[in-house]
């Protein structure tokens, strides 16, 4: 018997990268599909030993459905290698969730549901979705069949369609304080925790994952080449084992610090770096720094599918460049 009769048919989970949704979702899916959940700490949790929750366990659940792009299931994002990792490895993985995806979805959910219980439906990001693709969802939002439950997670919410979101019941999921998000990696052994954490905006997941799949550039050497910027290429090289998306998150909130400084003498993002970071934000003109923000916010469109990787990031590198050499005047 069910311990949690109702629930809105479609939620919305959504806050910073990093910060745990996807994860909650998972776990949540689990709880909705077991046959038998139970309570623990005034919580309920998936039993993990009915067929649904074995079933769940090894990724065959026939009523849960996980909805993604193509490049993230791939990359491996989806915690398995998925049946997109065996695609055409000659055609480049796609960054959306395409029509075709949400229409399989909404065709194999017409009749009753294979294990008695509820059906779950996983969208992830959804802001992945392109106005087709939200529309070919948004019947099922307004009609949804009985026993069905439609998670939709984002990191950028405002990019969903005004008719996706007020169809949904909304979580928000805010970055954890510093000091636990520095307690929880230290305790899993990641080294240069604060340091790490600066690199990826706060998010302690994204920080561990960088450590995990061995990807991500050393802060310390961004910090020394990106201060002493001695010529465009050496800033690029030090960004190049950085995908495009996390080099351009870092180079926001690098430029961020920058500026912060130049106008009040603190930082944010890079607690132990205000030595090094102080000459070049005290000779970088202000309106150099503001015009390279922005030109940020539009490389960050691309980020995900740039023509060029290595290209893309010598761009960036370029553009930093000069904005930290250009005349200091206002």
């Amino acid at each position: 018997m069910r311990l949690v009769p109702k629930l809105p048919h479609a939620i919305l989970l959504h806050g910073p990268k990093g910060t745990g949704k996807l994860e909650f979702a998972r776990s949540a899916a689990g709880v909705l599909l077991c046959n038998v959940p139970t309570m623990f700490a005034d919580r309920q949790q998936a039993c993990g030993k009915c067929p649904s929750c074995l079933l769940y366990a090894v990724g065959n659940h026939p009523d849960f459905f996980s909805v993604q792009p193509e490049a993230d299931t791939v990359d491996g994002e989806d915690g398995s290698e998925g049946a997109q990792a065996t695609a055409d490895k000659r055609k480049k993985p796609s960054t959306q969730i395409r029509i075709g995806q949400i229409r399989d979805v909404v065709d194999n959910i017409q009749s009753g549901t294979h294990q008695g219980g509820r059906r779950v439906i996983l969208v992830a990001p959804a802001e992945a979705m392109n106005s087709a693709t939200a529309n070919a969802l948004l019947k099922t939002l307004e009609e949804p069949p009985s026993q069905t439950v439609i998670l939709l997670v984002a990191n950028e919410p405002e990019r969903l369609l005004p008719t996706i979101r007020s169809r949904c019941q909304a979580i928000g999921f805010a970055e954890p304080d510093r000091r636990s998000s520095l307690t929880w990696l230290k305790e899993k052994g990641i080294q240069d925790a604060d340091a790490r954490l600066a690199l990826f905006g706060g998010s302690p997941l994204a920080a561990l994952g960088s450590v995990e799949n061995g990807a991500s550039p050393d802060i310390r050497t961004l910090v020394d080449r990106f201060t002493s910027a001695e010529d465009a290429l050496s800033c690029a090289d030090a960004l190049g084992s950085a995908e495009p998306p996390v080099a351009v998150d870092w180079l926001q909130r690098w430029t961020t610090d920058l500026l912060l400084f130049r106008l009040s003498g603190s930082i944010r993002y890079h607690p132990g770096f205000e030595a090094a970071l102080r000459p070049v934000a005290q000779a970088a003109p202000i309106r150099s720094m503001l015009n390279f923000l922005r030109a940020l916010a539009e490389y960050r469109r691309i980020a995900r599918h740039p023509v060029n990787a290595r290209l893309y990031v010598e761009r960036l590198a370029l553009d930093y460049f000069e904005c930290v050499r250009e005349t200091h005047t206002i």
